[in-house]
């Protein structure tokens, strides 16, 4: 998950475009004040970029988990199924869901002990048979559930970390603009489209948006 996106670049093409039509009409003078910030750099080592990595990184290894272990027991029944996503999948659950999570995941795995047992019967009984027919049910059921949803998590990180990154570049653009303010820049480029700069305000504009965090 440690790819950057596209969308970053938007913030950093809008600023040279302005600059570059400003410089065109005459803006620039001898006063004016210039300097460079590094916005990837802002976006994904400021707290608030950890924090939302961190969070990114949560919700990657619990639906890896919910798969992993759904993997290891395909009989359960599309209820429990339903359930154990709809609690594993909780970004801040509470005791009383652990509690629940638990359960259903004790429920599945006993199930899967007893259609083990069964699967190894040489000679099973009618009752025996008709069980083992609505595991093998379940396991059918459940291996196209897996399918479904390892497509519609990865839809869902990739969502995820889209709306963190934008949420990450708005509350940047602001702390960018009182910075500038501040300090008295006329015009910031992205450190990617300057050759040299002196005045760098990446590590200004990072501490500025850790207070505000």
């Amino acid at each position: 998950m440690k790819n950057r996106f596209p969308t970053l670049t938007y913030l950093v093409v809008a600023v040279v475009v302005v600059a570059a039509v400003l410089a065109a009409v005459g803006f620039q003078t001898p006063q004016s004040k210039f300097g460079v910030i590094d916005i990837d750099k802002v976006v994904f080592d400021s707290q608030l970029g950890k924090k939302n990595a961190g969070k990114l990184d949560n919700a990657v290894k619990a639906r890896q988990a919910l798969l992993d272990f759904i993997e290891s027991n395909r009989v359960a029944t599309v209820e429990q199924l339903q359930k154990l996503r709809a609690l594993a999948l909780k970004a801040e659950p509470t005791a009383a869901d652990k509690t629940e999570l638990d359960k259903v995941k004790g429920e599945i795995t006993q199930s899967t002990k007893e259609f083990d047992v069964l699967n190894q019967k040489a000679s099973p009984s009618d009752t025996e048979r008709m069980s083992l027919q609505e595991y093998n049910t379940r396991r059918q059921n459940t291996t196209a559930m897996m399918q479904e949803w390892s497509g519609s998590f990865q839809e869902e990180l990739y969502t995820m970390r889209e709306q963190m990154v934008n949420d990450s570049i708005k509350a940047a653009e602001v702390v960018i603009k009182e910075v500038c303010k501040q300090q008295g820049y006329d015009v910031v480029f992205s450190s990617k489209s300057a050759l040299y700069a002196a005045n760098d305000l990446t590590e200004a504009v990072i501490k500025a948006l850790d207070a505000k965090s």
